[in-house]
């Protein structure tokens, strides 16, 4: 019986929990292409000046935290599919990684105080045009603060939008929205508190179960590499003896020819004599 073919066989016998892994893993390496690409984008349509500024601790965090993922989900997906001992120890410690990082921050967080007009500030500051435009346009506000954003108030998101009619065409709006995003964005943050906290958890909720469930795999690749090993040395013995014993059998028989050779010619002697 072929050893090799009978682990192959075991290999394979992880069940469905193997492809939930590969199924969050392929899940984060594409949340992590999401945020690259965002993050790239903003970057190439920031000012040079700007490109390299010591404030902009908010989006390199944010790029870090994006290729950590994405080698995560990258790494975790190639040790679901091959079951390699070493992809899956080196997944395991990215997860745990990320985690540590994300409790990190949540705890700094609260010890230094911050408060969520903080982080909407530092958004906003660091974030380029084409994002504040979108946000503006959405949230029908203009500028960050009306009382210090002045400049924003020049631009085309900022206005409302003109449904042109017949007595209306190529009319433009003089008024521009009255709200400043500072308040909208809060009170968006307030009222989908439920849908943005809940996901945060989920995301910390799917990286604890594919930490599980990488070590549940680990212990099974274990124990059939072990059984396989145990396997082989069994096999290698019972190959031994079996040689040891067709040696055996055949200097019994080569012995035993030997005898009746010589039982033959001494009873050739005694009919001559």
């Amino acid at each position: 019986m072929d050893i090799k073919k009978v682990f192959r066989i075991k290999k394979y016998e992880m069940g469905w929990i193997r492809y939930v892994l590969t199924a969050v893993c392929v899940a984060v390496f594409i949340v992590a292409c999401i945020i690259l690409s965002y993050m790239a984008w903003v970057l190439a349509t920031t000012v040079g000046s700007e490109f390299v500024a010591e404030t902009k601790v908010f989006s390199y965090t944010v790029i870090a935290l994006g290729f950590l993922l994405f080698f995560t989900g990258l790494i975790g997906w190639i040790g679901s599919t091959t079951e390699t001992l070493c992809t899956l120890k080196m997944f395991l410690v990215l997860t745990a990684i990320c985690m540590a990082i994300e409790i990190g921050g949540i705890a700094t967080l609260n010890i230094m105080n911050t408060q969520m007009d903080d982080i909407i500030e530092h958004g906003w500051a660091e974030i380029n045009q084409g994002t504040r435009n979108l946000i503006q346009t959405k949230l029908e506000c203009c500028g960050y603060d009306r009382s210090t954003d002045e400049a924003m108030s020049r631009q085309d998101s900022c206005f409302p939008e003109v449904h042109s009619t017949e007595g209306s065409i190529g009319a433009e709006p003089k008024e521009t929205f009255e709200d400043s995003c500072k308040e909208k964005l809060k009170e968006w943050f307030e009222k989908n508190k439920v849908g943005w906290v809940t996901g945060l958890a989920s995301i910390g909720a799917l990286q604890f179960m594919a930490g599980v469930i990488t070590i549940f795999i680990m212990y099974k690749v274990k124990t059939v590499k072990s059984s396989f090993l145990f396997s082989q040395s069994k096999f290698t013995e019972l190959s031994e003896d079996r040689t040891i014993s067709t040696k055996k059998s055949a200097s019994q028989a080569k012995s035993i020819g030997k005898q009746r050779k010589q039982d033959g010619s001494s009873t050739k002697k005694r009919a001559q004599t």
